[in-house]
This record gives C-alpha cells, structure tokens and sequence, in this order.
C-alpha cells in the first residue's frame, strides 16, 4: 500500500471523485449538492498528497499519517477558535445546515478538519518544487525584547479584535503569529521568527501563497454548496454574487501563517507529529497520548464549540416546503407528490417553465394563480442567499412575502419588527438583515420584470 501510495496513484482516484462531486453537485443530486464543500475537498487533499509523492517520492498520507492524522483532528480545536472569535465579530454564518442535527455536527466537524490538512499539503507541495528555496533577506535580530515586543503586540491585538470588533476584526487573522511565534523559538526547532532571524523567508512565501491558493479553492467549492457561510464583513458585505470580498482574499495568507505557529507550538510541546519532511528536533507522541488524548481534545472542544456555534452562526437549515409560510397539509401532500417539496425547485418555476408552468401549479394544487404565485414567492424567498423556510415565516410573520417586498424594505426597520416577535427571532442579526435586504435588491436588479401578471386570468384550457 505504501509503494503504491508514494507512486502517486491516489492521484486519479482523487482527480475522479472530484470530478463526480462537480457533476452530481452541478445537477443538484443530494447529498452532494448540499455536503459540496466536504465532497470536494477530501478528494482534492488526495490529488495534492500524490503530486508531492510524484515529486518527492514520498507524501505525508504514504510515510508520516500519523502526522497527517493528528494535523486532522487538531484542525477542530483550531478553526473553532475562530469560530469563538466570530461570536463577537459576526463576519460570518452558516446558512443551509442539515436539518438532522446530527447530520449538521457531523457535517461541520468534517469541514473544520480540511483546514490544516488543506493548508500543509498544499504547502508541502510548494517545498517540493523548491519555491522559494533560494530567497533570501536582511537577518532579523531575535533577541529577547523582540519575543516580547512581538508578544505584548499580539495581547493588544486581542484586546482590540474583542473591544472594536467592527474596525478590529483583521486582526483575527494575524493575532495568534504574535502570541505564539515567541514560543516557538526553539533550538533546532524551525519556526517563522527563527526563519527571518536567518534570512531565509521562503517557508513563510510558501504558506502565503498555500494560504491563498487554499483560500481560491475554499471560497470555490463554497459558493456552489446548499451548507455554506455566508460573509457580513463591515464596509465589506455589499459584494454579492462572490461571498468572499475580493479584498478579503488576502487575509488566507496571514491565516495560513497563524496556523503554522498553532502546530508548531503543538508539535514543540510533543502534542503532534511534525508533518515537515526536517521537522527539527521531533518528539514523537505517548502512545497514551495518540490512543486517547488527540480524541479527548477534539471531541470536546466540539462539543462546546459546536453547541455555541449552532445556536447563533447557524442561520439556517434545509427544510422542505411543506414549512414555507401559509402551506397547507393537502398542499404540502401535492407539492411533495409533485417532487416539489425542494424549494430550489418551487422557486425555479415560472409563467412559461417546463413541465410545469405557475398555471399549471394552481390547478394541479387547486387554488387560483395569485395563490400559487405567493407560494412560488415564498419558495424564492426562502432560496435568497440560503434565508431559509424558517427565516421566511419570520418575515412573513411581519408582513415581507416576496423578494420585492424584501428589496423594499428598510434594514433598521426590518430588524426592529424581527425582534419584536420575541424569541422564534432571537439569533437575527442586524449585518444579516442588512444582507438579506442587499441580496433581495441585487436579485430585483437583475430581474426587474418579475412575473407576468397576465397569465393570472388566462382561461382554464380544456
């Protein structure tokens, strides 16, 4: 298994899941569609563990998986981190959870665990081709003030992340190199600062450029998925259509250094297994250590991180249409008879649409076409930027029906009326609304004729 492994021949393997996951995705075959992001990217780890085998002979999967294990189970603890962080900065959320609770803290585990995986591999990658092996730049003295300049730094730093979160907020994405590099100056250990205090910057120009490349690819295999996170960056959360603001691109190259520092410290402690081919002065984990501890950590910093991050970064989860505002028990039973109880599929018909028609849609349901157009509505309403069935009886609730009607209305106004319905709206965010209200004008922008309201009175055909 190993030879075959340091051959590169998951390579294809991982080329042609991947390729199966676009496809099913791009033809909205669940799960697939909705666990995109998760179905994409376990087969792209697999592709870029065996360019590196190609290249080097050897990959992380093939000769160090312990390494590569334990850079999976740490990525939880990690990346939850941030979502802590995120409690208080509300730069983004989750939208089209799975509905099974379960399925949901399955699902997001999952996705948090690519993180350092994604990020080293792709880095290990760049070590293998040389780039930037030969760069070099000015020493940077590494005395003992500089440590703790740069430690004092990042104490500030969290001090206004946490105090200013609405100017503050790069600073997350930077914060943990100045607390931690300090720490991780180790004789015979590499490390960032000990790197700039020899003048050999390359491993810090390879994991920004890992940082981005992984940071392209996440946003990518975003933007398809029905569970995905949704931006409500400050000055930043106009841009619509590209959930990432094009500026906050640059923030995957910093964050790819913040996670160098966070296991590196991991791996000097002897909590993780270098995953670098020169790992330094390695200290290989207790057997005690692997069979239970790496579990113990993961299992509960989700399980406290999760419960947070479900009740107010979860926004919203995929329920059918039976939940949208006004339905109906009979026409719930006809719509699901119809393979109509996706509202991706409710909200994609029209007066003309193919094989069923708005017109169609009344008769078959028996009620006239204005009330098949509101259910149609409701349907769109509910697909707008991942808002959710249950986000739509919310603003049915205060009188918003339609994405016009959304569009319309005005954000400040629109949160006091949410909050006013007590606790069913007590996760809604004011960024959220705002967001909600961005996406209904962009969408009204697009397609400013709507529906045709005379095929409202067209006679029943024979």
């Amino acid at each position: 298994m190993r030879a075959w492994l340091r051959r590169g021949h998951h390579g294809p393997v991982g080329a042609l899941l991947l390729i199966a996951a676009a496809v099913l995705a791009w033809q909205r075959v669940e799960p697939v569609a909705t666990y995109f992001y998760v179905a994409a990217w376990y087969p792209a780890l697999l592709v870029v563990d065996a360019l590196v085998a190609k290249k080097r002979g050897a990959s992380m999967l093939s000769d160090n998986p312990l390494a590569l294990l334990c850079l999976w189970a740490w990525s939880v603890p990690f990346w939850l981190f941030f979502e802590v962080v995120n409690l208080r900065l509300e730069n983004w959320y989750y939208a089209g959870a799975p509905s099974d609770p379960l399925a949901s803290r399955l699902f997001l585990l999952a996705s948090f665990a690519t993180v350092l995986p994604g990020m080293f591999e792709v880095a290990d990658l760049l070590d293998a081709h040389g780039l930037f092996a030969g760069v070099r730049c000015k020493p940077l003295p590494l005395t003992i003030a500089t440590r703790t300049y740069c430690f004092v730094a990042g104490v500030a730093m969290i001090v206004v992340l946490l105090a200013l979160p609405e100017v503050g907020y790069p600073l997350a994405w930077v914060v943990l190199i100045f607390v931690l590099e300090p720490f991780n100056v180790q004789p015979r250990w590499n490390g960032l600062l000990r790197d700039l205090a020899f003048g050999q910057p390359g491993r810090i120009l390879r994991l920004v450029v890992a940082g981005l490349i992984c940071g392209v690819f996440w946003e990518a295999m975003n933007m398809p998925a029905r569970a995905r996170w949704i931006y409500t960056v400050p000055l930043f959360d106009a841009t619509i259509g590209v959930e990432m603001p094009p500026i906050g691109f640059l923030g995957f190259a910093p964050f790819a250094l913040e996670a160098y520092a966070f296991v590196r410290a991991l791996e000097i402690q002897g909590l993780s297994v270098p995953w670098e081919p020169d790992p330094g002065r390695a200290r290989p984990l207790p057997p005690w250590f692997r069979l239970f501890a790496v579990p113990a950590v993961v299992t509960s910093t989700a399980l406290l991180g999760i419960g947070a991050l479900e009740r107010w970064t979860v926004d919203s989860r995929l329920e059918s249409t039976a939940g949208l505002p006004t339905v109906t028990r009979r026409e719930a039973r006809i719509l699901a008879a119809l393979e109509l109880d996706d509202p991706r599929d409710l909200a994609a018909i029209g007066p003309d649409s193919r094989p069923i028609g708005v017109v169609d849609l009344a008769k078959t349901l028996f009620v006239d076409d204005a009330r098949a157009v509101e259910l149609v509505e409701f349907a769109r309403l509910a697909e707008l930027r991942g808002l959710g069935v249950a986000r739509a009886r919310l603003l049915a609730q205060v009188g918003i029906g339609t994405v016009a009607s959304l569009a319309a209305a005005e954000p400040t106004d629109l949160y006091d009326r949410l909050v006013a319905l007590g606790e069913p709206a007590r996760s809604v965010r004011p960024r959220r609304v705002r967001g909600w209200i961005r996406g209904a004008r962009k969408a009204m922008g697009e397609n400013t004729i709507g529906f045709d309201t005379s095929f409202r009175s067209a006679p029943d055909s024979p």
